[in-house]
């Protein structure tokens, strides 16, 4: 019966679409209550210890795919950055419950590690909504109309991040 309900909670793969890359997830049950993850393979996440623990496995995963969003999502900004020629001052990512990102006065883009869910024109999107922030930080007509000169259908890419939650998982989210 544990390992039914383990199985309706904690994911054996995850998919990163933003990305490109599919990981199975192995778990192994060892003694002691601590658990741990390593990456086994290119395409492969092994959780050890106390496997029963869904909270902690959860945690684990998320943590994982905070140092996965570290790892992707920065370089994403800096090229985008880069290309539109709008800067930004730094960046952090993390696991925001109601937001893919935002803008503070001073420059820092907050990225959502989520956004690894989602397909590589959304992600595209969206940090370009954020850069387009460290001009305009509103959404005001004047934003709307410099978004666009950037990316011309922002409209209706605005409209598909507005239903983009569905696309991440729900284990993602549980226990939150």
């Amino acid at each position: 019966m544990l390992e039914v309900l383990r199985l309706a909670i904690t994911p054996s793969t995850v998919e990163l679409e933003a990305i490109g890359k599919r990981y199975a997830v192995h778990y192994t049950h060892c003694r002691g209550r601590g658990l741990e993850l390593t990456q086994a393979g290119p395409s492969i996440l092994e959780v050890k210890g106390n496997v029963s623990n869904q909270r902690g496995c959860v945690s684990l995963l998320r943590q994982w795919l905070q140092m996965q969003g570290r790892f992707h999502l920065a370089p994403w900004l800096e090229k985008i950055s880069h290309e539109t020629g709008l800067a930004f001052r730094g960046i952090q990512v993390r696991g925001q419950k109601t937001r893919w990102g935002s803008c503070s006065s001073k420059g820092t883009i907050s990225l959502n590690y989520k956004l690894l869910f989602l397909p590589p024109r959304l992600v595209s999107y969206l940090i370009i909504h954020e850069l387009c922030h460290t001009v305009h930080l509103n959404h005001s007509s004047n934003y709307w109309s410099f978004l666009a000169s950037f990316e011309p259908g922002c409209s209706a890419l605005d409209k598909e991040m507005k239903q983009a939650g569905r696309l991440v998982p729900r284990w993602v989210n549980w226990g939150r």
